[in-house]
């Protein structure tokens, strides 16, 4: 395994699991983007 408890392999494995790594790596960068707006407008 690799370092994580099972909850979080099978939560992350539904989230990302019909993603390819270009565009796990978009979302991320969207969901950071995100973030930073809801700060900024609050």
């Amino acid at each position: 395994m690799i370092g994580v408890t099972q909850f979080t392999y099978y939560r992350w494995r539904k989230e990302f699991g019909g993603l390819k790594g270009d565009q796990v790596k978009r979302l991320k960068e969207l969901e950071k983007e995100n973030d930073r707006l809801r700060k900024a407008v609050s």
